[in-house]
């Protein structure tokens, strides 16, 4: 009896102790050897093993992104034109892309959540970080002597692009001081390419003709925009930039607009509007594409080396006006026509509400909206009558006549003490149809 009461006592201890919650749970281990990351997540998210480790990595990368913070000269930061904050963003960005040999060092468990703790040799690190930073600085110098080069030659496509393509083997190590011993041992690589780089932006020069453009929001063309790209030299001459890309930068998801080919023999591209995407006015930036020159997919890249580069911008201003609609309604009861008819009524106010634009004659129109419906009578029952009401709408474009929305309204019923109250009650219930429609039709002609 005794010996199986201890046994339970020391199976109950043996069980405390291992599932005991560690120390590393609350209390971040401190190791001047590791930089330590600790990740939790509720075991409610399905992917809680997957989500803790990325937190304990994360933090592995922000400690790293600090030590390199920390030890980074400000008067290199300051001359490469980075604040701290982005120059530690960029690298903890870097950091978390890049870490390898990291360790799981511990794991525990509840029934709500669970731990991990994973560490990172400082020491291997700091060697893997030297290793990558001097194989980036051997690409980017060797693309800097060529764009000075060219830049010597006068080639400013050319110096350009090399520069750039300097810029993104950089990268991330921006800011951290990598000597340039082809101008001498108090010059940075990580500097000057970004200062010739700036050197030849600042000398281009893009205009576009027109700056504003009128547009309604159903526009089915656009005028042409005429972008003209020049360089001014040495004498201050301003020289035609032929074989330039340019790119748009708007708001995501606002237009469609074609691609922008790069500028011809006389420096002249264009710009083409295609689809309007939203129902607000639209400010779009023309500016080099220096991410093509530098053979970057802006849309893949998790740091973007030109983000603080000052670009030349031409600005177009799209001003989008209201859609203009006249509403043409005929509806008759019994071969008479109703006047004032309860279906223009809830049409215009949709419309409206809608940010159309009514026009009360038909001139100087976008579409003409028409509701044609026709009410029947029905029986009477007892001193009710019935009628019916059933009918069509459509748009129409005034311009070329063209019909683009066409629907047959389902047949609904009216009760009233008459036929003439009845026929009004069932218009009533098929204007709650023609609203639904009209909703539909705006939704259907913006996605065209």
């Amino acid at each position: 009896m005794l010996k199986n009461l201890f046994f339970v006592l020391f199976f109950t201890s043996f069980v405390t102790i291992a599932f005991a919650q560690p120390k590393w749970v609350k209390h971040v281990p401190v190791d001047s050897d590791y930089y330590i990351g600790i990740g939790s997540a509720s075991k409610n998210d399905e992917n809680y093993i997957d989500k803790a480790r990325d937190i304990a990595l994360s933090r592995i990368a922000s400690n790293i992104a600090v030590t390199i913070s920390s030890e980074t000269n400000s008067h290199i930061l300051e001359q490469a034109g980075i604040v701290n904050e982005a120059f530690e963003s960029n690298i903890s960005s870097y950091a978390k892309a890049k870490l390898q040999g990291y360790e799981v060092v511990d794991k525990w468990e509840d029934k709500n959540d669970y731990y991990v703790y994973y560490r990172l040799s400082k020491a291997s690190y700091k060697e893997t970080m030297k290793r990558n930073k001097l194989i980036a600085k051997r690409e980017a110098a060797s693309y800097y002597s060529l764009g000075k080069r060219a830049l010597s030659a006068n080639e400013i496509n050319t110096a350009l692009t090399y520069f750039a393509k300097a810029a993104k083997a950089i990268g991330n190590f921006r800011g951290l001081g990598m000597t340039n011993v082809n101008e001498g041992n108090n010059s940075y690589l990580d500097i000057d390419v970004y200062v010739e780089l700036n050197k030849i932006l600042s000398a281009i020069q893009l205009k576009c003709n027109p700056v504003f453009l009128e547009t309604s929001l159903y526009a089915s063309s656009f005028e042409t925009v005429i972008i003209h790209a020049t360089y001014m030299d040495e004498n201050g001459q301003h020289k035609n930039l032929a074989e330039f890309p340019l790119t748009a930068q708007l708001p995501d998801k606002s237009l469609e607009y074609s691609y922008i080919q790069s500028t011809n023999a006389q420096g002249i591209t264009m710009f083409q509007a295609v689809k309007l995407l939203v129902d607000e006015n639209i400010k779009i930036k023309l500016v080099p594409n220096i991410w093509m020159l530098a053979g970057i997919k802006k849309s893949k890249i998790s740091f973007d080396p030109f983000a603080e580069i000052k670009l030349p911008t031409a600005i177009v201003s799209i001003n989008i006006e209201p859609v203009n609609v006249y509403i043409r309604s005929q509806v008759s009861q019994m071969g008479q026509t109703v006047s004032n008819p309860v279906t223009y009524q809830r049409a215009k106010q949709k419309l409206s509400e809608l940010n159309w634009l009514i026009n009360e004659l038909n001139t100087d129109t976008d579409f003409i909206f028409q509701i044609n419906a026709n009410i029947r009578n029905g029986v009477e029952i007892q001193g009710l009558y019935t009628a019916f009401a059933q009918g069509t709408i459509s748009l129409i474009k005034r311009d070329t006549g063209d019909e683009i929305f066409n629907k047959t309204l389902t047949e609904t019923k009216g009760i009233g003490g008459n036929f003439k109250v009845a026929g009004t009650k069932a218009l009533e219930n098929l204007s709650d149809g023609v609203e639904d429609e009209i909703e539909l039709m705006v939704t259907q002609i913006k996605n065209k």
